[in-house]
């Protein structure tokens, strides 16, 4: 999916589903969902050419919590602490 961080990619696929399943698709997701990378190329400090820069969701019980209660601001929050082996882009 073309989408700018992991929270979105999530918010993404549900929206392929009517309204009102939502409420289903997002315990579906929560279930079976086992992770999201997502990727930019960013400049290099010196300036020549980009390199990867990645995030990492990994749908840990706390991941898995928020999406099924519709916490999605929330996900950006669980990125940035690191655990489990997630990654933010903004960290």
């Amino acid at each position: 999916l073309h989408t700018p961080d992991a929270k979105q990619t999530i918010l993404r696929i549900l929206h392929f589903f009517p309204v009102e399943e939502h409420s289903l698709m997002t315990e579906q997701v929560a279930l079976n969902l086992r992770g999201v990378v997502c990727q930019r190329l960013i400049r290099r400090i010196d300036g020549n050419g980009r390199v990867p820069c990645c995030e990492v969701l990994i749908n840990t019980p706390i991941m898995r919590k928020l999406i099924r209660e519709s916490r999605f601001d929330d996900i950006g929050k669980v990125l940035q602490g690191e655990e489990d082996g997630m990654q933010a882009f903004d960290v």
